[in-house]
């Protein structure tokens, strides 16, 4: 089949086996569109050009077919690549990470120096148990996302990470962590992008040990997240999101394991992706923390949320949101939601991103339950902006119950104006719901922000949950 490459309209050079091929736009693919494109050929046969110059890499093995082809099984980066084309190293979409890759090779590889997407980094392979329980291979990271071009391109996603299911009699092969999400891939350096998002965090599942969720990644970099004058994009610009948490559990419902020396202990989520400019306002900003892997504990088991992964920051734009910290459940064992990740910081204007609310913490046969404590908000930029927004804190239901402390505001920058300069309102405290005959005890307001000196206002302390005595 004939090889294409979109490009933009302000012209593509000639394609000659050793020339020097100039576009002026780049290879991408369908998840970074551009307004104007053309589809030019690469090639005038339909055979592929030796020599590497021209990419062939979603050609079959022929006698016909390029080095790069060859080696593009094995990594989505190799060390030969061709100049124009998937995988090309001037101007083509990176190469998606195979599935069976092993180590580096599954990271997604970068796009071509001017233009091109990265490609996706592979998921991370299960954890292999041997029939007795011993541990053959850990779960494995999802591989990271390929880096955009200069002018052109999306960054790719980062891979989730493996699983671990662990069923092995209880002692030292007994827990289960899973792997970590990989983190996403930079947009475009100069040009409106968007950066990839991170991998989510593998699951973990233990019989008889403790059971950790895998992180999940960081989200990728995009500097300029706002679209050109007159552009109306498909998807918003701007950085990845981080990837979520892995889930976690220890025991099972059919009453094998929960013992109470095991824990459940969900993933953290990942960070937001870092911008120089973007748009957005909540809830559809980009590059937001990734939420918290949610824990379940049986029996006497005990479960802990993880927590959420912060916002991206931002140079001189309003900074993302941070993700929600997960969940706790248990039956008699205690059981902590997971505290909400802290807001973006703006740096030199703009607004703070918002913190995450604490996770919700639920034991069903009486174990005691305190709720994860709200993320903080962000700083404003120190040219005028406000202060973030705590978030609430975790509602706590079962047992003696402690309500989670609302987060604290975001402190604002100096005041440049009216409504300027301003912290940020503190969160509000998590209720309680005891169990029969149990005590309550509400999570406390979260302090506002500091404003500046001159015209900033504080924020408000968020409000103490509520408490109840069931008797």
């Amino acid at each position: 089949m004939p090889k294409h490459v979109a490009t933009g309209v302000a012209g593509a050079a000639m394609v000659g086996l050793g020339a020097l091929v100039v576009a002026a736009a780049g290879a991408t693919d369908e998840a970074t569109p551009s307004a104007y494109t053309a589809e030019v050929k690469l090639v005038a046969s339909e055979e592929c050009v030796p020599g590497g110059l021209i990419g062939c890499a979603g050609a079959e093995s022929t006698p016909t077919a390029s080095p790069t082809a060859l080696l593009a099984a094995a990594s989505a980066n190799p060390a030969f690549r061709p100049m124009i084309g998937d995988g090309g190293w001037l101007i083509g979409n990176g190469l998606d990470a195979a599935a069976d890759c092993e180590g580096a090779a599954c990271n997604g590889g970068d796009g071509g120096l001017l233009w091109g997407s990265g490609g996706a980094g592979a998921a991370g392979k299960a954890a292999v148990y041997a029939a007795d329980g011993t541990l053959i291979s850990a779960a494995t990271a999802g591989g990271k996302g390929g880096n955009a071009g200069l002018f052109g391109g999306a960054g790719g996603a980062g891979g989730a990470g493996g699983a671990d299911v662990n069923t092995s009699a209880a002692g030292a092969n007994a827990n289960a962590v899973g792997g970590a999400g990989g983190a996403g891939g930079e947009g475009a350096k100069l040009f409106p992008s968007r950066g990839g998002a991170g991998g989510a965090g593998g699951a973990a599942s233990s019989l008889n040990g403790n059971a950790t969720g895998g992180a999940g990644g960081v989200g990728g970099r995009a500097n300029i997240g706002l679209p050109l004058p007159g552009e109306t994009p498909e998807e918003n610009y701007g950085p990845g999101a981080g990837g979520a948490g892995g889930a976690a559990t220890v025991g099972s419902a059919d009453g094998t394991g929960g013992t109470g020396d095991q824990t459940a202990t969900g993933g953290s989520g990942g960070a937001g992706g870092y911008g120089l400019i973007s748009g957005g306002a909540t809830p559809d900003l980009e590059g937001n923390g990734g939420k918290g892997g949610n824990a379940t504990a049986y029996q006497a088991g005990k479960a802990v949320g993880g927590n959420g992964g912060d916002g991206g920051g931002r140079l001189a734009a309003r900074s993302s949101n941070a993700g929600g910290g997960g969940s706790a459940t248990s039956e008699s064992g205690t059981a902590t939601g997971g505290s909400g990740g802290t807001g973006g910081k703006s740096e030199l204007t703009g607004l703070g991103g918002r913190g995450g609310n604490g996770g919700s913490a639920t034991s069903t046969e009486g174990g005691n339950t305190t709720g994860g404590r709200g993320g903080n908000g962000g700083d404003g930029g120190a040219i005028g902006g406000n202060g973030g927004v705590g978030r609430n804190g975790g509602n706590a239901t079962g047992g003696v119950a402690r309500g989670g402390n609302g987060g604290t505001g975001g402190d604002g920058g100096s005041a440049v104006g009216e409504g300027t300069g301003a912290g940020g309102n503190g969160g509000n405290g998590g209720n309680a719901t005891p169990g029969a005959g149990k005590a309550g005890t509400g999570g406390n307001g979260g302090a506002g922000g500091r404003g500046s000196a001159s015209d900033g206002n504080q924020g408000n302390d968020g409000n103490d949950g509520n408490a109840s005595s069931n008797t």
